[in-house]
């Protein structure tokens, strides 16, 4: 883990910035709004941040507070769950249309390899995805799944497979006595 942390520290582009000036107040909506704004800089560059009506060079207290902030801003707004196993990504569709998943990526790069707080809610199938890019579903299970909806109807299909699975025992049993007899 620690030689990923060092290989993505080293892909920062110091010589370039990533400026960002954003406001306190509601910040993780803004901060992604403002995030999304920069055309002409890349997260790969350096991040400085400025907190409007503030005073303050960011040395890098300012983008750790930010990226603090906005991490647990983004676990709030876009993941759900509780308890120690994690959290997962909220369905929304908006969320996915407006490319808010991409930023919250990015963000999350970024928080990474400048020295921010790392996403520690993620459900491990999730933080699996994110290192490999694809979803082992041999290793998800029903606690995996947020949504009442859906984790209603696993339900409601794996007791219907296990009363199918109950009745072809009794057929084979009343099979095999009939024939054993």
């Amino acid at each position: 883990l620690e030689d990923v942390l060092t290989f993505l520290k080293e892909q920062v582009d110091t010589t370039t910035e990533f400026k960002l000036c954003v406001d306190r107040e509601d910040l993780p909506e803004r901060g992604i709004i403002q995030w999304k704004r920069k055309k002409s800089a890349s997260p790969v560059s350096l991040l400085k941040v400025v907190f409007i009506g503030e005073s303050g060079i960011d040395t890098g207290a300012l983008r750790k507070e930010f990226l603090t902030d906005m991490i647990s801003g983004i676990e709030n707004r876009f993941f759900e769950g509780t308890g120690s196993q994690g959290k997962n990504p909220k369905y929304s569709l908006t969320d996915l249309d407006e490319e808010n998943f991409r930023i919250v990526g990015e963000i999350f790069a970024v928080s990474l390899a400048q020295g921010g707080p790392p996403p520690a809610f993620l459900r491990e199938w999730c933080y699996n995805f994110l290192c490999a890019g694809e979803v082992n579903f041999s290793c998800l299970s029903k606690e995996d799944v947020m949504d009442l909806e859906s984790s209603l109807l696993i339900c409601r299909v794996s007791n219907h497979l296990n009363s199918m699975c109950q009745v072809y025992i009794i057929f084979k049993m009343i099979i095999n006595h009939l024939f054993h007899c």
